[in-house]
């Protein structure tokens, strides 16, 4: 089932889509090469409006895999994209993991800030009963088993850095992969 109309002549594209409900409506926000686009919708399943880039960052592109959580009003949005200013990891990667805000689901998003360094990407913020929690993807190019996986922060703040000690984190192992492996795309479902 498509949710999302596509027009062939202006296509951005809608990978790594992510859902979100609040005030009982539908918000989707989609990679795009320029920054983040988003959707909305009454119904879950028909109706979608587009409402066109909710953010970006001048001069950065390759925004993908975002993730927007609402705390008390406040709307954070999680996402990558290939950042020049910091160091790239051992395979060369700069997607870097920024945390945004807005006071609308439909943003703008702004005062964005570095929340992990290369290589993190397809970030899943979550909270529940014991807390908010960062999933995301990352490198590794050390031990048996190189490649990508699955690690979870614990975070005492959305907006890391505001907050002494915000941020930290457990990251669980990585099991019985074999080395070149790839565990990315994260996802957490609650009932």
């Amino acid at each position: 089932m498509q949710l999302l109309e596509t027009k062939k002549e202006n296509y951005i594209g809608q990978a790594d889509p992510f859902i979100l409900e609040s005030g009982g409506r539908y918000y989707i926000y989609t990679t795009g090469d320029d920054g983040i686009y988003a959707y909305s919708s009454d119904d879950l399943l028909t109706g979608w409006q587009f409402h066109g880039m909710v953010f970006t960052v001048p001069g950065e592109h390759s925004f993908w895999a975002p993730s927007v959580i609402e705390l008390d009003g406040t709307y954070y949005m999680y996402c990558s994209y290939e950042f020049f200013g910091d160091t790239p990891d051992q395979g060369g990667h700069r997607e870097a993991l920024f945390v945004s805000q807005a006071d609308n689901p439909l943003g703008p998003f702004g005062q964005e800030k570095q929340i992990l360094h290369p290589f993190s990407i397809d970030s899943q913020i979550v909270q529940n009963e014991s807390g908010l929690y960062l999933f995301y993807s990352t490198n590794t190019f050390e031990g048996d088993r190189i490649g990508t996986y699955i690690v979870v922060d614990k975070m005492l703040d959305p907006y890391p850095g505001r907050t002494p000690g915000a941020g930290g984190g457990a990251h669980p192992g990585r099991g019985d992969l074999p080395s070149g492996s790839v565990q990315d795309g994260p996802a957490l479902a609650h009932h």
